[in-house]
């Protein structure tokens, strides 16, 4: 059987607009996304985890 995700879909897509509103001409990469979901307090958001997302 299967872990559950640590995160929603939905919480996803708003750290993805608030990085990107935030740094609007960068790309964005799977890496920054979980560093910068980690320095503003979600440390569930994992590089592997973001990849599997669709």
């Amino acid at each position: 059987m299967a872990r559950p995700k640590s995160f929603k879909e939905d919480e996803l897509i708003a750290l993805i607009n608030e990085y990107y509103l935030k740094y609007p001409n960068m790309t964005i990469k799977v890496s920054d996304l979980e560093r910068y979901a980690n320095a503003h307090g979600h440390p569930e958001f994992k590089s592997h985890s973001i990849r599997r997302c669709p």
